[in-house]
């Protein structure tokens, strides 16, 4: 949530930089702190009608967030996710990052240099995996003793 955040404040500022280049430090901060307050409270549709506020808290107490079986469906055109909708039982909501940007600055590593490993790996394991997947193994992550995650 605060990384959807920071992305619009950051889109909005360079935004605002570029229409009046003689705003000043104090006057964007207090504008940018006005925004960020009304996004916390500004209920979105991507949220299934809640607010950041309330869904930040419910994440910080572990509180489980009920999702209509109708909202399950994330992709239309997944027969999955349509089979999800099918169901008429209410599920889980969480927040998983799927949508983060993948480049070292939005990471969770500490150095360039242990994010640029991390990307080495994966690719290295996404060509395996492709590489077994074209042999028809339909499982080939599981057709070896390495670990998935170190």
């Amino acid at each position: 949530m605060y990384y959807d955040l920071m992305r619009w404040l950051l889109e909005n500022c360079w935004q605002r930089a570029c229409e009046e280049p003689e705003m000043t430090l104090e006057s964007e901060t207090a504008r940018l702190e006005r925004l960020r307050d009304n996004w916390f409270r500004k209920p979105q549709n991507d949220l299934d009608g809640r607010n950041p506020a309330y869904v930040i808290d419910c994440e910080r107490r572990r509180l489980p967030m009920v999702l209509t079986a109708g909202a399950a469906v994330i992709h239309e055109d997944c027969a999955l996710c349509e089979m999800l909708g099918e169901i008429d039982t209410p599920g889980f909501w969480h927040l998983d990052g799927c949508n983060m940007d993948a480049e070292f600055a939005f990471s969770f590593f500490r150095t360039k240099e242990e994010w640029e490993a991390e990307q080495r790996r994966w690719q290295e394991f996404n060509q395996r995996f492709e590489q077994e997947y074209s042999k028809g193994h339909v499982f080939p992550a599981l057709d070896t003793d390495e670990p998935l995650i170190q």
